[in-house]
């Protein structure tokens, strides 16, 4: 029963009745494309492997658990009639389809005559394969009763106990002389391949279905010298769902009935007294079947181990991969993958314009609230340079060495938090060392001056006069003046207490009131005294 499909498998639902044989071959290889699935070479370069289609128990889990995964499963999965048990269809996978490829290969036609050595589960197939092949007689060799008993029941119309007569001696009185036209082995030992080998006719067929564990030797006398035209085979199971539906097709039809094989039945957790049994062929044990002891549905554990299998199998093959969707599509249909997020329908013009708009007057306001921290903050810091001169140079040589490398300063003060250098306005500051530069101290206090002054009147004024007023330093001088076209120069004190008035007159009608006007006044004194010593 299905209990997952892979993301690639079309044409299965979960909960569905399927077999798979025991050889899974992929189906597109240059093997499986000649007819020979159970050699499938998929991944190689010539696309051939010997058994190469033999992954169960082999190169991959076998099938003797509660959970199996198939391989290929488009090629391999093949759906049980609702008219058949599970019992009915349980030889179907490998017994039944090894048996019958034994009478396949060897070419059985209508009227021959065929000897089966080896009454086991794969022998007593091949003797019913070679009966619905046409075989009109079917001789079944082995040395249990029981085994031969049943050999008679799937189509046998003579039985020999080995235990008891010599077969080759048997079948050759049977058949007249002449032997037979097929032989097929089904054990794998060197005795009954070189007693199928003896009973054949001239030209005859030898069919063989076993597992060799030993080297085999050809009897010279039996194999005519290599000169009797006889043909020896072997087959693997074949595989692959058409080859399934093919012999449920047998079973549902009545053709034959394999259910009376099964004469044990135990729980997956006995079956190692199954294994007992079965070695020691006691109480008549002729097949095992073997049943889950309970039955359920993947937990999510479970369900994550199987699509780890399945993407380590897809990783490491790479015609797999080439085969299958794209691995990133493969885990987002993951039953338990998260829910992707739906996506967010896109905003209207009017949302996002409107959006930017906001997001701009929150900048502009963070600008102006940055812009007023640092003005209050060079504030405080010029009301200390009025008490101090010598640190007023230092904090300028300060300042000119971030503006330059050339200019350098190694004084003691520091910018700091505006309201730490509130708390800190009534205390004095180190005196700076200046290196490789010198500035005139009136000139320095009156540029810092002269700065203050122009923050104050930036704070203070809102309007655009206001802004060009404190960019620009008052000039002193007529424009004819400096041209040399005059040489009576303009009254500065004027100049100084017309620019003084206009702004003292926005610094009264801001914020900060007398304070602020009392710094501009202080700021156009400093200004008028450094220009006149400098005349």
């Amino acid at each position: 029963m299905i209990e997952k499909l892979g993301s690639s498998v079309r044409g299965y639902r979960e909960g569905q009745r399927v077999i798979a044989g025991a050889i899974t071959p992929s189906g597109w290889s240059n093997a499986c494309l000649c007819g020979c699935g159970s050699q499938d070479g998929a991944g190689t370069a010539h696309g051939w492997k010997a058994m190469g289609g033999w992954r169960f128990g082999n190169t991959i889990d076998g099938a003797q658990a509660e959970f199996l995964l198939v391989p290929d499963a488009m090629t391999n999965l093949a759906p049980v009639p609702d008219g058949l048990s599970d019992e009915q269809v349980l030889m179907c996978p490998d017994i039944m389809s090894t048996g019958f490829s034994g009478a396949e290969s060897a070419g059985i036609r209508i009227g021959d005559t065929v000897a089966v050595f080896a009454q086991g589960p794969i022998g007593l197939c091949a003797t019913a394969g070679a009966k619905l092949s046409g075989a009109t007689t079917v001789i079944g060799v082995d040395r249990l009763t029981n085994r031969l008993e049943m050999a008679t029941r799937m189509g046998a119309d003579h039985v020999i106990d080995g235990s008891r007569t010599d077969p080759v001696d048997e079948i050759m009185r049977l058949t007249g002389g002449r032997g037979v036209d097929v032989a097929i082995e089904a054990l794998g030992t060197q005795a009954t391949f070189e007693a199928a080998l003896r009973v054949l006719r001239p030209g005859g067929t030898l069919s063989s279905l076993g597992v060799y564990s030993t080297d085999l030797t050809i009897p010279l006398g039996a194999f005519s010298a290599g000169l009797g035209d006889n043909r020896i085979v072997t087959t693997l199971c074949p595989g692959g769902k058409e080859r399934m539906r093919r012999l449920m097709s047998v079973i549902e039809a009545g053709r034959v009935d394999l259910g009376a094989m099964v004469t044990h039945r135990f729980k997956l957790d006995d079956i190692e007294k199954a294994y007992e049994l079965f070695s020691h062929q006691r109480d008549g044990v002729l097949k095992v079947a073997i049943t889950p002891w309970r039955r359920f549905r993947l937990t999510a554990p479970d369900r994550d181990l199987v699509h780890q299998v399945e993407a380590q199998r897809l990783h490491g093959q790479q015609h797999e991969q080439d085969a299958c969707e794209p691995r990133d599509q493969w885990l987002a249909k993951r039953p338990d993958a998260p829910a992707q997020p739906p996506h967010e329908p896109r905003r209207q013009p009017q949302r996002q314009a409107a959006s930017e708009r906001e997001q701009g007057h929150r900048q502009r306001a963070l600008h102006r609230s940055v812009g007023q921290c640092r003005q209050h903050q060079r504030g405080v810091q010029q009301a200390a340079r009025q008490r101090d001169p010598q640190s007023a140079q230092c904090e300028h040589a300060r300042d000119r060495a971030r503006e330059g490398p050339s200019a350098a300063c190694d004084g003691t003060a520091r910018m700091e938090c505006p309201h730490r250098l509130a708390s800190q306005a009534g205390q004095d500051e180190s005196p700076g060392q200046h290196q490789g530069v010198q500035h005139h101290p009136k000139r320095l206090q009156g540029l810092d001056m002269r700065a203050a002054g122009s923050q104050a009147l930036h704070r203070a004024g809102r309007d655009g006069a206001a802004r060009r007023i404190a960019r620009k330093p008052p000039r002193l001088q007529d424009q004819r003046h400096r041209r040399g076209r005059s040489s009576e120069p303009v009254d500065a004190r004027e100049r100084g207490n017309a620019t003084g008035g206009r702004a003292r007159r926005l610094a009264d009608g801001g914020a900060g009131g007398s304070a602020h006007g009392d710094a501009v006044r202080a700021a156009g004194q400093a200004h008028h005294e450094c220009r006149s010593e400098k005349r």
